[in-house]
Order: structure tokens, then sequence, then C-alpha cells
């Protein structure tokens, strides 16, 4: 990958606090979503949502504003009623509502980046004394190919060159992100009372040109590495974050609950980044089989397997059996 694709972005990590051994907990979406709202692995869309822990009914709970804007249609996958029942989001934005704002150029899948962050902005700055969690959901760089946005003379050669669709759709990606932090700069919204987390709702599916680019087999499986950045003027809350640890996106949840001063629902099953442990993991699930890494001991396991291979195993699906079936339980 050409050092001139993200130079912005690779300016940030070197700069910020981050993670890099975090892992997706499932996937796609609504999934991946699950485990970063919810702090749970498996998705069930037949539990009722409200009886369920969520960090956006935490925040609401103590008077913030939960909000939740996504790129595509909220008629998408029936989105507009099973997120909010679900994940418990007071406000609901989706390309419909940019629409009505007045906003143009929505793809077949819908608004591009430079949009959501620029509704984004104007949400932080209309909104400048609220305590919210803001959630801005892009698609830009979704599969099969990426979208840019960049006109080709503006575009370094290597970049513009490249054989690779996904190369320049990291580039625009690296550029709107330039764009939106120069402007929360400007509109005096990276004041030390304000974090920014960049990281993603999903790795990529199987296939597709990032196989050309990720050349780790670890790194390609159902369950891989996500990004994970904090960005903020004040980094003092920050300073236990152990950029080495393994963790995952059932981790996130408990990890903001703990900075904003609130307590994490009994039912989340992640812990939070910034208190040590003897072992940090990241736990996925995705088809039928469980996902565990640490630095020591990384293994797959397939649930439905009568004859575990391994203790471990063993010890990995009675662990997610019994926090399923206790939600089961808790919500009849």
């Amino acid at each position: 990958m050409p050092q001139e694709t993200t130079p912005f972005l690779d300016s940030l990590l070197a700069k910020y606090p981050r993670l890099d051994n975090y892992y997706s907990s499932a996937i796609p979406t609504t999934q991946g979503l699950n485990a970063t709202f919810r702090s749970h692995l498996i998705f069930d869309e037949e539990i009722n949502g409200a009886k369920q822990g969520s960090l956006f009914r935490s925040v609401q709970e103590a008077g913030w504003r939960g909000i939740f804007m996504n790129a595509s249609s909220q008629y998408y996958s029936n989105e507009v009623r099973e997120y909010p029942q679900q994940f418990g989001m007071q406000e609901y934005y989706a390309k419909e509502y940019l629409q009505d704002l007045g906003y143009s150029g929505a793809s077949g899948w819908g608004y591009h980046n430079d949009v959501l962050y620029k509704e984004t902005l104007r949400l932080l700055e209309a909104g400048r004394k609220d305590k919210m969690l803001l959630v801005t959901k892009t698609l830009d760089m979704h599969q099969p190919y990426p979208y840019y946005g960049i006109s080709w003379e503006n575009m370094p050669p290597a970049v513009r060159d490249h054989e690779l669709v996904t190369i320049r759709g990291m580039y625009w990606v690296d550029q709107t992100l330039k764009n939106f932090f120069e402007e929360a700069e400007a509109k005096g919204l990276m004041d030390d009372r304000t974090l920014f987390i960049i990281t993603a709702d999903h790795n990529p599916h199987s296939g597709g040109e990032y196989t050309k680019i990720v050349t780790n087999e670890n790194d390609r499986k159902s369950i891989a590495p996500i990004p994970l950045l904090f960005v903020s003027k004040n980094l003092q809350p920050l300073n236990n974050l152990m950029t080495k640890d393994y963790a995952s996106q059932i981790d996130l949840a408990p990890t903001l609950l703990y900075l904003a001063g609130l307590k994490a629902p009994e039912d989340f099953m992640g812990r939070n980044l910034l208190e040590s442990v003897e072992t940090p993991f990241a736990l996925g699930y995705f088809g039928g089989k469980a996902f565990y890494y640490s630095a020591d001991l990384s293994f797959e396991d397939q649930m439905d397997n009568p004859s575990p291979a391994t203790e471990y195993e063993d010890a990995l699906t009675n662990y997610i059996i019994h926090e399923y079936s206790e939600r089961q339980l808790k919500n009849q």
C-alpha cells in the first residue's frame, strides 16, 4: 500500500491512543453494532431489546442525547424500527433525514462520507452545550468496491495509478477525515470534554480487493482486527490504555461508560479497557463458530461440535451459551 494512501490517519496514529489488536466481535453490520452497543456476541432479534442493557440506554438515562446517523436508507433491513427498539437510541437519522435537510449527491447505497461528516459537525455545533453520544456510520469503504470523490488530477500519482480501487477509496476516507477534524478544530469543537473515536462496525467480508492488501491469514478470517483510535485534546483519562492489549467490540461500551462516569449494565460481556487484567483477550462469534485471540493463545471453536477438541473450546462454548441463555430467561 503506498505511503501516500493515508497520511492523515498515519498522523493520528502517531499522536493519539489506539489499540493494535482490537477485533470485531461479530459480522455483518447489525451484529457488529450489537456487539459494540450492547456488549453481546450473539444478536437475536426475537429477544426484547428494551429489556437489554445498551450503551445508548445507559447514557440517555443519565440525561445525555443518544444519536445514530446512518448513510443509507432507514428502510434497509427495517432499521428505522429495529435499531431504536434493539439498541435504544432516541434519535435515529438516515438517508431520508439528510434528503429533507437538502443534501444531494447520494448514490444507490446512500450519502457519502463528506455529507455525513458535514452533518455531524452541524449536530455537534448545534448541541455544543449538550452531553451526547453521537454515532456516525459511513459506508464509502463498503464492499464490493469503495467510493472515492476526488478527481484524478488531485490524487497522488502512487494512489491514482494503483491497480486497486480500494487504495483510492482509502485515500478518500483519509482526506474526508482530515477535513472533518480541521473543521472541528476551526469550530472549537475539539475541546477537552469531547472524545472522537474512529472504529468500524465489522471487518471486511471474505473476498474482495482487501485480500490483496492484507497478507496475514489470521487477519483475513471471519473475525479479524478493526481500527480503534481515540482522538481528544484531553488524553489523561486514556493513560491506562495499553496499545498492544487484545480486545474486541464487546469491550468498547463498558469502556465508554466508565469514561462517562456511568455504571455498565450487568448483562454486558465485555470489560473496561482502562482496567488492567492478567490476560487481555478478544472474543468473536460468527456462523456458529467462536473465536478467541490473546498474546499467548488463539483458537476457533466450532460450537456445535459434540466432541470439543480441547478444554478451551468446551469452556468457551459453555460461556457463550450461558450468557445467551441468561438473556433469554431475563426477557421471557
